[in-house]
């Protein structure tokens, strides 16, 4: 059973900073969405090793990494074939809109009649997305529809982007005490660098083996 992560709802706390252009950084984007690989496909699912769908891979990686309860847009098998744009309304209202794609980007892709209906991560070797008969996977970006936008998660109040070479590797996840449980804050290991707050975890065991799967160093805090 994956670990439970509480989401952040909106009116309960102001976690992300919407006047802000900064986003979290897309390597970390990029390592939560490689632990997602192998999550099966399953319809308005949002959890990783549980079940996802396209959206639901965004929706949990950003939970993942700020307890931002992103919402989705009603689900249907045929939003390339629907009137208006229900993806992009949710990205327009939540993220960040960038303009140079690069791995650990948010990549939204058109299908059919020139609507916005698949979205993905975008890696070095193509993109990491959710796919009915595949569940999540990476795959080459050759043969994928056009790519219609690109966005990025805005990062939570009193973080930073951090430097554009990031990787698990060189950050550090202190795992912390909070009233409803227990949470991560990342930052760069040599200077401190806060990066990002996860969401909460029901408990510290919980929260060292889901962040485990992405970083090798973490400490706890008691």
């Amino acid at each position: 059973m994956p670990a439970t992560i509480a989401p952040i709802k909106p009116g309960e706390a102001a976690l992300l900073d919407f006047t802000s252009s900064k986003i979290i950084n897309p390597g970390l984007v990029l390592a939560h969405a490689r632990a997602w690989i192998g999550t099966p496909f399953v319809p308005q699912g949002d959890f990783r090793g549980a079940g996802a769908d396209c959206v639901g891979l965004a929706r949990g990686i950003l939970r993942e990494l700020s307890g931002k309860y992103l919402p989705a847009p009603a689900w249907r098998n045929d939003w390339a074939a629907v009137q208006g744009e229900p993806i992009l309304d949710v990205l327009h209202a939540n993220l960040v809109p960038v303009s140079a794609p690069k791995p650990g980007t948010i990549a939204v892709f058109r299908v059919g009649h020139k609507r916005a209906a698949h979205l993905g991560i975008l890696s070095k070797r193509g993109i990491i997305h959710a796919l009915d008969d595949h569940g999540v996977i990476e795959v080459a970006r050759d043969g994928l529809p056009p790519l219609t936008s690109l966005w990025g998660f805005p990062v939570t109040e009193g973080c930073e982007t951090g430097p554009d070479d990031i990787s698990p590797n060189n950050c550090l996840v202190i795992i912390c005490p909070c009233g409803g449980g227990y949470y991560g804050e990342i930052t760069v290991m040599n200077d401190g660098t806060p990066l990002a707050q996860t969401g909460v975890f029901q408990s510290q065991r919980g929260a060292i083996d889901a962040l485990s799967k992405v970083y090798p160093n973490i400490e706890t805090v008691d």
